[in-house]
């Protein structure tokens, strides 16, 4: 329980950071374009997940004509389909453009924003002087705030349309399962909406896993972007010495100090590579379980002759459309680990 209610501390400390880090902008002179482009880009991406919904509904009419050799309905399903695979294109396109205007107009913003504030009062000189708990503050400015801006629109939009996704297609898997009897098992009883339920413990299931092997990426990835900021420091710093190294013949110390450096960064970066390897296979393993796994839950209801053919591949694309929406986790969990590094640099920056 205690390790619940500190897992559920940190995650609200973490939003609190966030979003003391994000507001100025959305509070700013630019808020108008700034909240435009944001209803704007969402509303896109709600329209591409109405797009998905019609594609799950002619997923099912296609299977139907070919089932049924029906040539005339054949012809006319091409047409819809590549009006609706139109739309979906001009959604994402328009999409993108749009997130990268706002994500380079944020970022300019809080450049000149945190520019100004570790100039004021020569902020920049004492926080060369004395330790206040942060280090490399151009690399705050120059890459941190450019990853907290990309990283947070791309996983902002990825939540809305997920969340979209459930809200739409929760309804029509529900209402294509059916109930399924448990008599087979000893229970006289039946469960409604069964391929809504497997897909939630799929997604759980799987969600825990990531948690559990992944949970350490987050402090890394912190400890690996130090140190690769402290050995940039140190050549940058030898580079602007120059002279007075060569003059001294302090090659020899230099050396040692860059490679004690690199050295850090090597065995970080073995950790690093541990953490993915176990990651990543789990991952693997996750998404080609997910390939098959719809029709094998699927399949009873179709040999059962609940479903024809096209019901039977409706129900399989609505299935994996909520289950992808319910590994969102599992799929961006390494971005998220990033996210969390990312914004505990930049808030131990604004604090200084």
């Amino acid at each position: 329980m205690n390790e619940q209610n500190a897992g559920g501390a940190a995650g609200k400390g973490l939003i609190a950071k966030f979003l003391a880090l994000a507001a100025p902008y959305w509070r700013s002179e630019e808020k108008g374009m700034a909240w435009a482009l944001l209803l704007t880009i969402s509303a896109l991406n709600i329209a591409m997940v109405y797009c998905n919904v019609l594609l799950n509904q002619w997923n099912g009419d296609f299977f139907n004509a070919l089932q049924q050799r029906d040539w005339g309905r054949f012809l006319q399903l091409l047409q819809v389909f590549a009006a609706l695979a139109f739309g979906f294109i001009g959604c994402a396109v328009l999409m993108s453009y749009l997130t990268s205007m706002l994500n380079l107009r944020w970022r300019r913003w809080l450049t000149d924003f945190y520019l100004g504030q570790w100039l004021d009062g020569r902020a920049y000189c004492l926080l060369e002087l004395k330790s206040y708990g942060t280090d490399n503050p151009d690399q705050r400015i120059a890459e941190d705030l450019k990853a907290l801006t990309a990283t947070s629109l791309n996983l902002g939009f990825e939540l809305i349309r997920n969340l979209a996704t459930l809200a739409c297609f929760v309804g029509i898997l529900w209402q294509l399962s059916g109930p399924l009897s448990l008599a087979r098992i000893g229970w006289n009883v039946s469960l409604p909406g069964y391929l809504v339920w497997v897909s939630l413990a799929y997604a759980l299931l799987g969600s825990g896993l990531m948690h559990a092997l992944g949970r350490r990426l987050s402090r890394i990835n912190m400890e690996g972007e130090r140190r690769e900021a402290d050995f940039r420091y140190a050549a940058v710093r030898l580079r602007e010495h120059a002279q007075e190294v060569a003059l001294s013949g302090g090659e020899d110390v230099e050396r040692s100090a860059l490679n004690r450096r690199f050295q850090a960064i090597c065995a970080n970066w073995r950790l690093l590579i541990a953490a993915e390897w176990r990651l990543n296979g789990a991952r693997a393993g996750y998404a080609q379980l997910a390939v098959i796994f719809p029709m094998l839950v699927c399949a009873p209801g179709y040999f059962a002759g609940k479903f024809a053919l096209g019901g039977l591949m409706q129900a399989i694309s609505a299935f994996a459309q909520v289950q992808g929406a319910l590994s969102w986790m599992v799929n961006a969990y390494e971005i998220l680990a990033s996210w969390k590094a990312n914004i505990e640099r930049l808030s131990s920056f604004q604090r200084a």
